[in-house]
């Protein structure tokens, strides 16, 4: 199967899924489907783009999986004499996965017990088959992952978790070890202790490091044969690389979820990095981060980061799908005068009880059987939406929208409700607290939350001004901007008023006829100034006719 097909069907599981690529890089911003599953089309989308992009499954609640990553012989070796048991598994270039069942609370764990099995929970992600690395060496399912049910749980199997966790905490600091038993080197821990002075002559840059090793080795308790010291310095110089290599994928995987600003405390904690020269590993390679312009310092305190986001793509604006624009009928033939596209914000600023709820209804009642609309409704009951619709004169059962009542949404929450593909009318949407002007990155989130819908957005404004609530904030990102007074509108903002042949004429007068909720225009299109040389002249002609010597008539202005 292609690695399209393969991550459908592991959509299809359940599973959360996000494109890679050979290092392991996410090919998109992956921290929204720690919280939301990708659709298909997304999926397909994705692939589409990167017809050879690995397959990531994000690990934790999302998924519904915790995976146990040994990335050697040894940790695979170590495992299983832990478990015993028959969980899904693949092989990876460099080891072992093991798919569990999620428990909350599991997150990210690096080096448990100072080998290299990391623990893949909340906030993490791994590979899965069939890809393969840039070396072109493949994942494999040993035991496929075909239901999630059938996997086994952590922390009961055998108290994994439990022997895991202690193997953890048996990473001790630098007071505590004058305190254990000071006996190095001798059989049954030649190894490990040969590892550690490697990783801290490693770190330390010492020239002269394969030298101490070998004397070490030569002096063991029993000392190694002379044939394997060899081996035994490679592969301690090695495992000293490959921890320091690890630990810089989990960090670099951290920072991909951080939102913003973070501190690399915050990875110490949530990562269970305790030891003194971990820590410096991390804050070595945020150094390395920040030449790579993948990092920015700020902040006056050491350890405190920004994300730098890089992530850059380009609007194809000449082959574009010239049938989008949306066939919206708004009164007084308003949409005559501008144009819709998808992803659109059209605001309606009104007096209370001036008709913002008429006039939204209207816009149902005029496009319903060519659009699906959903009415955010903040103040009507059933009751009184029922009474509203009865006066429009049409079986309130055919109104093609489905409405969501106040306590399901609120200024906070909006964006998140919002159907991308459909029309989407707010009445009303008002600023939360002392900060009006949030209006703004609110209406703003609502945007991108939008595909091929748009959001007909009501709010509230004084009889005395143009804007509503929040000022120029709630007109900034609007596409079409309507100030409605009594009897009376306004276009105050127009994106596309090239459309419009006579753009500066923007106000018109209108009524409610009351049978039916019709809303009928009185006269045509009109400006203030218009208006004003109107009032004049009739003004004026109520004057009898200038005669000669008539020094007192009024002179006009």
């Amino acid at each position: 199967m292609s690695l399209l097909n393969e991550a459908l069907e592991y959509a299809k599981l359940g599973l959360s899924i996000i494109p890679v690529d050979q290092k392991k890089i996410p090919l998109i911003k992956w921290l929204p489907y720690q919280e939301k599953q990708a659709s298909e089309d997304e999926i397909k989308e994705w692939w589409g783009k990167y017809p050879s992009a690995n397959i990531g499954i994000i690990t934790g609640k999302i998924s519904g999986i915790t995976v146990l990553d040994c990335d050697s012989k040894e940790a695979i070796t170590q495992f299983r004499t832990i478990y015993k048991g028959m969980t899904a598994c693949s092989k990876t270039p460099r080891g072992a996965h093991y798919y569990f069942k999620h428990e909350e609370g599991t997150r990210n764990t690096v080096k448990v017990g100072n080998l290299d099995m990391d623990i893949r929970g909340e906030g993490g992600y791994v590979v899965a088959p069939p890809s393969v690395n840039e070396k072109g060496l493949p994942y494999v399912w040993k035991r496929k992952l075909v239901d999630l049910s059938a996997l086994d749980s952590l922390k009961d199997s055998l108290s994994l978790y439990a022997q895991v966790t202690d193997l953890n905490n048996q990473r001790v600091s630098d007071s505590q070890l004058s305190q254990q038993e000071s006996v190095l080197f001798i059989e049954g821990r030649r190894d490990e202790d040969l590892f550690h002075v490697a990783n801290s002559l490693v770190r330390g840059r010492c020239k002269y490091t394969r030298q101490v090793l070998e004397i070490l080795a030569k002096n063991c308790e029993p000392p190694y044969p002379e044939k394997e010291i060899d081996s035994k310095i490679r592969s301690a110089i090695d495992r000293s690389a490959r921890k320091d290599k690890n630990l810089a994928e989990d960090y670099r995987m951290w920072i991909e979820s951080a939102k913003g600003q973070f501190r690399v405390s915050d990875y110490y904690l949530e990562s269970a990095i305790v030891s003194k020269e971990d820590k410096h590993a991390i804050i070595v390679e945020s150094a390395k981060l920040v030449k790579q312009g993948i990092l920015q310092n700020v902040g006056v305190r050491r350890g405190e980061y920004r994300v730098v986001d890089n992530d850059m793509e380009f609007m194809d604006y000449v082959n574009v799908n010239k049938e989008g624009i949306i066939d919206l009928e708004l009164p007084l033939d308003i949409h005559k005068k501008t144009l819709i596209f998808p992803k659109a914000v059209i605001v309606i600023a009104g007096v209370t009880g001036f008709g913002k709820t008429t006039w939204c209804l209207n816009i149902v009642r005029a496009n319903m059987h060519k659009y699906k609309f959903y009415y955010f409704n903040a103040e009507m009951s059933p009751l009184a939406l029922n009474k509203k619709l009865g006066y429009f004169m049409h079986p309130i059962d055919q109104w093609n929208m489905d409405v969501i009542p106040d306590h399901k949404w609120d200024y906070t929450n909006i964006a998140d409700k919002i159907f991308p593909n459909d029309i989407n009318i707010i009445d009303y949407l008002e600023p939360d607290g002392d900060r009006p002007y949030g209006i703004h990155g609110v209406v703003t989130a609502i945007i991108k939350k939008l595909d091929k819908g748009i959001a007909i957005i009501a709010t509230q404004k004084r009889p005395d001004v143009d804007l509503s609530t929040g000022g120029v904030y709630s007109a900034k990102a609007a596409s079409l901007y309507l100030s409605l007074d009594w009897c009376r509108i306004k276009i105050f903002k127009n994106r596309y008023r090239e459309e419009d042949p006579h753009p500066l004429y923007n106000l018109k007068d209108f009524e409610v006829i009351p049978t039916g909720q019709h809303i009928r225009e009185n006269g045509g299109w009109y400006n203030e100034t218009k208006k004003k040389d109107d009032e004049k002249k009739k003004m004026y002609a109520s004057f009898p006719s200038r005669q000669p010597g008539d020094d007192d008539f009024p002179k006009e202005a």
